[in-house]
């Protein structure tokens, strides 16, 4: 029983379950102000906005704290990885592959969004948003 306890997956699918529940039975605890006004503030590069109420609190603290940690997780994964392979030539064809394969998924990244904002973003079929496209478009080529 000690080992149910101490497992991460345990504490998570409580979590999980706890959430649904009070979202189900208690939909206004969400709502229920914790601050006096929302934060925003910029720390190690990256944006950090937390809301007035308790959800946007916990999501604001919980999203910015995967911001500021990823990176240099990431970095710190790579540089292991790169670290504990032993040749020279081992570890020049990883990062070539490594760089080859993160500009083509960032290359197929950037289309899919861009046709998906293209063709649901707040301009699309606005005739405001054409008059200043074209306007800024025929200033810039003067």
């Amino acid at each position: 029983m000690k080992k149910v306890f101490t497992n991460l997956t345990f504490w998570v699918l409580i979590a999980i379950t706890a959430a649904i529940l009070i979202g189900h039975f208690a939909p206004s605890l969400a709502l229920r102000p914790v601050l006096s006004h929302p934060i925003k503030m910029k720390m190690l590069g990256q944006e950090i906005n937390i809301g007035a109420t308790l959800s946007e609190f916990l999501a604001g603290i919980f999203i910015s704290a995967v911001k500021l940690l990823i990176n240099p997780i990431i970095f710190l994964t790579i540089t292991v990885g790169i670290i504990s392979m032993g040749e020279l030539k081992k570890v020049g064809r990883v990062g070539a592959k490594a760089v080859i394969y993160f500009e083509i998924v960032t290359t197929f990244a950037y289309w899919c969004d861009s046709s998906v904002d293209h063709q649901t973003g707040p301009w699309y079929r606005n005739e405001q948003y054409e008059k200043h496209r074209y306007f800024k478009i025929c200033t810039y080529r003067i």
